[in-house]
């Protein structure tokens, strides 16, 4: 059995992750891993009866009907969730085992392609797979009740998700407490929070010790996130201690009463003011839209050809805004613009054998700022080489690409092939073979 303790960043709390072979685990109350189950064939039968009843000719239909419907797809739902955590399940333990039988033993690496083959065939980000993976393993680890509501869909996946993530570190007697305790509610009536709340307190009741590490865990993965809204606006987020959150909120909350006491009229609201407020006092500005920044602008040539051109610039890795905003406000902005022909940008090559400068900027900007694996959304960390430089790769803009520190290193485990394709994209080929293609 090979155990390995790691902290996941995604969920701010330390997992133990436990890759074990079929004649070590635990005895199972569900399908063998040898037992497929039914045929391929059934599979694609239940796919071919969806397509047809999206065309069905719903015009004397009731209201009743139609809800009846609903909720029967919504319980088909949640019961395809189940079995497809069977399979992930499979997938990971059969994985590991013909891993081992091969030599590679290091947990890290063989967890990382268990997650990386399952958020490609799931078309998901490393994150979800990886939290898939771990739903998946859990569920099957003393979680009986729990996983027999979801497999009879009378729970969504989201619910379950919810009720694993709060027994996450327990071992499978405490987690088959927890579902003790949760057996004695009626838990397909229960919202998200209050489920969440119900299994976390439980989880709290049946081990205090791991609560509370899991709790410092937590204080310690405290940062501070940013990610692109629609309509040129961002999420900033910061993730606290709760005594630290609630101090932030009602600092802000007293910025907000100054302004109302003043008896000059105020145009702002107090979402506005608070969010002026924050700003001021963490760039120490004056005033909020003072905020000095380079912004990298990515500019179709279009644009510039044409200056009744519709096309709008756009800020890598934030999405498109509108050209007059970026040149409006009082700050000390500089724009730094790239050109772009058809949504590609133009750039020049390097001798070097890293992307540095100028050229993994244009990398950059060309990805959007985000990895360029299929269903992956994470920021940029590395330039890779598409043709990789030990084998003659030149560091060049069309042999670079931006990905992610996952994607990056799982490239170079054994299996795993990455390519140009005639059509300038990018393909991924994993080791059972599956290939998947860039998007555009």
């Amino acid at each position: 059995m090979l155990s390995r303790t790691i902290t996941s960043g995604s969920n701010m709390r330390s997992d133990t992750v436990w890759l074990m072979t079929a004649v070590q685990e635990p005895p199972r109350t569900s399908l063998p891993v040898g037992d497929p189950g039914f045929p391929q064939v059934d599979l694609a039968l239940v796919q071919l009866a969806v397509e047809q009843a999206a065309h069905d000719d719903l015009s004397g239909v009731s209201e009743a009907e139609l809800i009846d419907q609903i909720q029967q797809l919504e319980s088909v739902q949640h019961s395809l969730a189940a079995l497809q955590a069977t399979r992930v399940r499979a997938f990971a333990r059969l994985h590991v085992e013909n891993g081992i039988a091969a030599g590679r033993t290091d947990p890290d690496r063989l967890q990382r392609g268990v997650v990386a083959q399952v958020g490609l065939a799931c078309r998901v980000s490393p994150t979800e797979a990886r939290r898939r993976v771990s739903t998946a393993r859990d569920l099957h680890d003393g979680l009986d009740h729990v996983r027999g509501l979801f497999g009879a869909g009378e729970l969504s996946a989201a619910k379950v998700a919810v009720v694993v993530a709060a027994c996450s570190g327990l071992d499978r007697a405490e987690r088959a407490a927890v579902d003790v305790r949760l057996a004695a509610h009626d838990l397909t009536r229960l919202g998200l929070g209050r489920l969440r709340y119900l299994a976390r307190r439980f989880a709290a009741e049946v081990a205090p010790e791991k609560f509370l590490a899991r709790v410092e865990s937590a204080r310690a993965e405290r940062r501070v996130t940013l990610r692109p809204a629609p309509d040129a606006m961002t999420f900033l987020t910061a993730y606290l201690p709760v005594e630290q959150g609630v101090a932030c909120l009602a600092a802000l909350n007293k910025a907000f009463t100054e302004v109302s006491v003043d008896p000059a009229p105020s145009t702002r609201t107090r979402g506005q003011v608070m969010a002026d407020a924050l700003v001021e006092r963490l760039t120490g500005q004056a005033m909020a839209t003072d905020v000095g920044v380079e912004v990298q602008v990515v500019v179709p040539i279009e644009a510039l050809l044409d200056p009744d051109s519709p096309l709008p610039a756009e800020i890598p890795g934030h999405g498109p805004v509108p050209v007059d905003l970026l040149a409006t406000g009082e700050g000390r902005k500089t724009l730094r613009r790239l050109v772009t022909s058809d949504g590609v940008v133009i750039g020049g090559d390097s001798r070097q054998r890293t992307f540095t400068g100028l050229l993994a900027r244009l990398v950059r900007a060309r990805a959007g700022n985000r990895c360029t694996e299929p269903y992956c959304d994470a920021p940029v960390r590395h330039i890779d080489h598409v043709h990789r430089d030990a084998e003659g790769g030149a560091t060049e803009l069309d042999n670079g690409r931006g990905v992610c520190e996952f994607h990056n290193h799982v490239r170079e485990q054994a299996g795993w092939r990455v390519a140009r394709g005639p059509d300038g994209r990018v393909r991924t080929t994993t080791p059972t073979g599956h290939t998947y293609r860039a998007p555009g």
